[in-house]
This record gives structure tokens, sequence and C-alpha cells, in this order.
């Protein structure tokens, strides 16, 4: 457990690793009180993402299929668990649009 919370919850995360993107899974454990936010994120059908830009630097991501829906470049350096807590806290999960007759696929 982390030494600044007092409970954590644990986070999926792809990292994406240098030279060739690799993909590994790996776990990052953030405050609990985050708790209901990732389970929010995840449910959504997103995804934590991190990758290393250069030797001093993380790109830490929630991403769809289809883009990086928030980004935060945070030092890459201990510490880096609170760069991350903050993108899950900033994080604003937007609602659904209700869909267009045309986009629904009713013919209508």
């Amino acid at each position: 457990m982390s030494e600044y919370h007092k409970t954590t919850v644990t986070v999926p995360v792809t990292q994406y690793v240098r030279l060739n993107g690799k993909r590994v899974e790996v776990i990052a454990e953030v405050d609990g009180s985050l708790s209901t936010k990732v389970s929010a994120i995840l449910a959504a059908g997103l995804r934590f993402t991190a990758e290393k830009m250069d030797e001093d630097h993380v790109a830490l991501c929630i991403e769809n299929d289809e883009e990086d829906l928030a980004i935060e470049i945070a030092p890459n350096k201990p510490g880096i668990v609170q760069e991350f807590e903050k993108l899950i806290r900033d994080f604003k999960l937007a609602r659904p649009r209700p869909r267009a007759k045309s986009e629904a696929g009713d013919g209508q």
C-alpha cells in the first residue's frame, strides 16, 4: 500500500515500451478516494495508458479506440503516481449524447 494514502485502488494501465511500442499490462495503485471515478472511466470502455516520451518524460493518457481523451505529461521520476492521480481527478467523463434518428440506423 502507498505511503501517502490510507487506502488505494488498483488501476490497469497499458504501458507502451520503447523502442518498438510493445504493450505491457501493468497495475498502478492510486488514492482509494478515486475508486468510483476509476470504475466509471473503465465502465465507459476507456483505458489508461503510459508511454515514455524521452528519458525525462512520460505521457499518461485516458483513451478510447480512436483518440486520447486526456493527457498528462509527467516527469519520469518517483512520485509519478501523483501525476496519474491528477489525470484521473481532472478528467471529465462526458455523458453520451442522444443519437439522432439518422445515426440510429433505424432507416428513418
